[in-house]
């Protein structure tokens, strides 16, 4: 037996205090349904456009419009030329509608009129961010001119023929093709109803005929402006997203652009020297390659030379090893402010030998490069007890070379590095 069963029979006050509010909790629930239902629909209606979005949105809905009021504008100049041929023919065809017609075709004028100065007025094209409080109220005035011409021509037409069809035509066309917000739109068709209303009554002797028409052109307007809402909405909608997408856009372009300058300062910290702050050897060897492939294909000279401190284990034994890294870092800025040209480059090779390479340089000119390098560092005049001169000194090895398909590039290294091993030699003679 259930609990339901138990409580129903064995204690009935129980049972009903459990239906009760069993009865109450499913009504809670459906009433939070409906809020939410209700909360939905007034999100899709009425949509949150942020604060700083509401300028730029607005003259993107005032662009739009007066570009399809002037395609609209030239489309119903054509109509209305069509139609005062028309009544221009009927008019000489039946005399008694005359006056009638001469009456169409003066207020059919008015309208071309005021379109043609619309069309002067307003360019084509015209950009976004020169749409100023001018254009809107343009804007505005042209849709509402539109309409209420539209409604006392609907009026006038009771003269001929019952019927509401222009005035139908005018705010659905109104309504689907203008952006317009809620206001607007409960304003703008408003007013128009209002005209039509005092029209119908001025121009059609039969009530029953107006009533009937009016409550029509109620039920359209009515229509129209729920059509207006919702193109409306979707608009803004669309032009959220694309706001939404122009942002995510420009947040990955700057993610990308950072990555890239992350990626650049990493490639660059990769081919630097932590000591010296020159490229390192392994920048040398990539750069190295690049040149011997260039001068081959330019059918130029590319000279290497090769540099080492004298006595360097001897001066860090002197002055301490802190000594010796300012002593590197110092030769490296001679040996690189040595360098007069911007496809010149110096790095270390390892320890305290140097290497710089010179691209387009022949023997003579990697000679003179070389001497210049040894004249820097000996005007340091740091001292330096374990060299021969008293002085900080480096030697220098040149290696020189027309880069070709049956040549080594290791060769170049390899001349330059025996040419500055009997520099050393010669070094250690001396100082024997």
């Amino acid at each position: 037996m259930s609990l339901v069963n138990i409580l129903h029979f064995d204690y009935p006050p129980l049972y009903i205090f459990w239906h009760n509010a069993r009865i109450m909790m499913e009504q809670y629930k459906k009433s939070l349904m409906l809020i939410e239902r209700l909360n939905r629909a007034k999100a899709f209606w009425f949509p949150n456009l942020p604060e700083e979005d509401r300028l730029a949105f607005w003259k993107d809905v005032t662009h739009t419009n007066l570009s399809r009021e002037w395609i609209l504008g030239v489309v119903m100049i054509l109509a209305l030329l069509i139609l005062m041929t028309i009544d221009c023919v009927i008019g000489r065809v039946t005399p008694e509608l005359y006056d009638l017609s001469i009456c169409a075709i003066l207020y059919r004028a008015l309208m071309v009129s005021i379109l043609v100065i619309f069309l002067i007025v307003q360019r084509r094209s015209i950009p976004i961010d020169e749409i100023t409080t001018r254009h809107q109220f343009l804007d505005v005035g042209v849709a509402c001119f539109g309409l209420a011409w539209t409604s006392l021509l609907t009026g006038a037409l009771q003269l001929v023929r019952p019927g509401i069809e222009p005035y139908m035509i005018a705010v659905f066309v109104v309504a689907a093709f203008i952006f317009q917000g809620g206001l607007r739109s409960s304003i703008t068709f408003g007013a128009c109803l209002i005209i039509l209303t005092v029209s119908m009554w001025h121009f059609q002797a039969n009530p029953r005929i107006v009533i009937a028409q009016l409550v029509n052109g109620t039920l359209f307007t009515i229509l129209a402006i729920f059509i207006s809402r919702a193109v409306f909405v979707f608009h803004m909608r669309e032009f959220l997203n694309g706001r939404t997408i122009r942002d995510q856009k420009l947040a990955l372009e700057e993610a990308i652009l950072q990555l890239a300058e992350s990626n650049e300062m990493l490639k660059r910290l990769t081919a630097i020297d932590p000591l010296t702050g020159i490229s390192n050897r392994r920048f040398l060897e990539e750069a190295f390659k690049k040149e011997w492939k260039r001068q081959m294909r330019e059918g130029r000279a590319l000279s290497v030379i090769m540099v080492d401190i004298d006595q360097f284990k001897s001066f860090n034994d002197s002055y301490g090893h802190l000594a010796g890294d300012e002593c590197l870092k110092l030769v490296a800025a001679t040996l690189q402010k040595s360098l007069r040209r911007p496809s010149d480059l110096v790095a270390r090779f390892g320890g305290e030998e140097f290497v710089a390479l010179l691209p387009q340089t022949d023997r003579k000119g990697a000679l003179f490069v070389a001497k210049r390098m040894m004249d820097a560092v000996a005007a340091l005049n740091i001292q330096h007890i374990g060299s021969l001169p008293g002085r900080l000194a480096i030697s220098t090895g040149v290696g020189t070379c027309r880069p070709g398909k049956d040549l080594d590039p290791e060769d170049l290294i390899r001349e330059a590095d025996e040419a500055l091993y009997g520099a050393k030699a010669v070094l250690r003679s001396r100082v024997g």
